[in-house]
């Protein structure tokens, strides 16, 4: 989401005013060297302990930062958006601003031609007046008993499959929370059916809700495997490490724990460096099929605080994959 330095405050819209590392509507928004726009406390807190763009990863400096007037000032009309929870998932109602609301002016009563025609003639038969309403309600029957039976007609009730029509790509669901997980699920990054690739580096920012928090890694390749490595949480104020094993050079996956829902056996494993680990000599390869494997591991955390999430990942790319970090309560 890069930015420019805008003269013409309509040209923003709801997204832009949603900062990258918080995700909540901008207090302080400044437009960094890389081009983009962050909340002021968050992307200090990142340049402290980094020393690089969270987007775009190149050396970033806090002297590069600067007031966003035009989105600060639109950010101070803006109200926040409606949540309403629906048990595990969110719908956010974006919000209208004043400008975009039309007056409400009053207007006339309507009166409409027939009540007209009724005044003047003082309604010449009431029973003729009953008979037009009994055939304008018997038309509207007719009318929405035709249309309901149209969209039976479309909708069946079981489902065949078209063998003349090419298979359809299969996704994994996630049955949330399972035997794997603890109760409170908050997913923070997921990849499914992606294209093969090579070692990326990838870095999510998570905010603690309990003291003790579980963080898991599900993944599925049917066939094909998954190489993650160099793992880490560090919480971004002091830079404390809290996972531990992350690079797997202790040749375990202690203290990580392996689950997988269905039962299965243990499909992956560590392996030696030979073209498999991203550095050092180990690394975790994850070769499960038909239904996800999870490797979590309990964490100490302090409530409130902001923690970095961040590990490099190799993908085979099968064609049925998918990959998922989330924490647990």
């Amino acid at each position: 989401m890069a930015f420019t330095q805008l003269q013409n405050e309509d040209t923003y819209t709801e997204k832009n005013l949603i900062c990258p590392l918080t995700h909540k509507l901008f207090q302080d928004p400044v437009l960094a060297g890389d081009g983009h726009v962050y909340e002021r406390p968050a992307i200090v807190q990142w340049i402290e302990v980094n020393g690089t763009s969270p987007i775009t990863l190149e050396p970033l400096k806090i002297t590069d930062l600067h007031t966003e007037e035009n989105m600060k000032r639109l950010c101070q009309g803006q109200q926040p958006p409606v949540t309403y929870s629906t048990g595990n998932d969110e719908v956010r109602l974006p919000t209208l601003r004043i400008s975009q609301m039309s007056p409400i002016t009053e207007q006339p009563p309507i009166v409409s031609t027939t009540q007209r025609s009724f005044k003047n003639n003082n309604c010449i038969s009431y029973m003729w007046c009953i008979g037009i309403s009994m055939i304008l309600f018997i038309l509207i029957i007719i009318a929405s008993i035709r249309l309901s039976a149209k969209s039976r007609s479309t909708v069946p009730s079981t489902y065949a499959i078209n063998t003349s029509l090419p298979p359809l790509v299969a996704t994994t669901t996630y049955i949330l929370p399972n035997n794997c997980t603890l109760r409170q699920i908050t997913p923070v990054f997921s990849l499914n059916n992606s294209p093969s690739f090579d070692f990326q580096f990838y870095s999510i920012l998570y905010t603690a809700i309990a003291r003790q928090t579980m963080i898991t890694f599900a993944f599925r390749q049917d066939p094909g495997y998954w190489v993650i490595d160099d793992m880490s949480m560090r919480e971004t104020n002091t830079g404390i490490e809290v996972l531990q094993n992350g690079d797997f050079e202790n040749e375990l996956l202690a203290p990580f724990s392996y689950c997988n829902q269905q039962g299965i056996d243990v499909t992956s494993t560590t392996y030696p460096s030979n073209n498999q680990s991203h550095s050092g000599t180990y690394a975790f390869v994850d070769f499960t099929a038909n239904a996800p494997d999870y490797i979590s591991q309990m964490l100490t955390l302090a409530i409130g605080h902001m923690y970095n999430i961040s590990f490099s990942l190799l993908n085979s790319g099968g064609p049925v994959n998918s990959f998922m970090v989330m924490m647990s309560v």
